[in-house]
């Protein structure tokens, strides 16, 4: 939830107890939760420091963990039938804007690199069967929609959308791509 007065804190809502109940409540703006596999994490990126990716028990019995602190400010935008791994869009502007990156959870935290160009690529989307990366650039010079194999980006690339395209999401098939266009989904 977005307040003006207290910024972004994460919040769950429990449809059988039609209850919000609120999970972060800092000065910090986080962004972007994406559940764990298991439904007992959120994991989320802070816009501030601490910057990286952090975590929170969502029944609230915990405090927020820091998973990693990669001076970038890392929102994760898909997970992986693997449990532990996440794609994340990690922006700076000291480097090359926002990137691609994966962060590996299953021991000790590990962040990768996937995908760097000058270019912006944000809300990367992996597809249900772990094959496919759909994700939002601006090499064109406008946003559109590309998709390349995963995880060997470099073995093809096919652009999606050619009037404008952002926020890809993948049907539960993992044959369908949706995405916002201009003036459409």
């Amino acid at each position: 939830i977005d307040d003006p007065e207290a910024g972004r804190d994460i919040w769950v809502y429990a449809i059988d107890r039609n209850m919000f109940t609120r999970l972060t409540n800092d000065a910090a703006n986080e962004s972007m939760p994406e559940w764990s596999r298991d439904g007992q994490q959120l994991i989320f990126g802070y816009v501030r420091a601490p910057s990286g990716l952090h975590a929170v028990l969502v029944d609230g019995s915990g405090p927020v963990q820091q998973l990693i602190d990669a001076k970038l400010n890392m929102r994760p935008s898909s997970r992986s039938e693997n449990e532990h791994k996440f794609i994340l869009e990690g922006c700076s502007e000291v480097l090359t804007g926002c990137d691609i990156w994966e962060l590996d959870i299953e021991e000790e935290p590990m962040l990768t690199l996937v995908w760097e160009t000058d270019f912006q690529e944000r809300y990367a989307a992996l597809s249900p069967d772990g094959k496919w990366l759909a994700y939002t650039s601006n090499e064109s010079g406008q946003s559109q929609i590309h998709v390349r194999p995963y995880p060997n980006l470099r073995d093809g690339h096919w652009p999606i959308s050619n009037e404008g395209g952002t926020q890809p999401q993948w049907g539960q098939n993992g044959k369908e791509l949706f995405y916002l266009g201009r003036t459409h989904m």
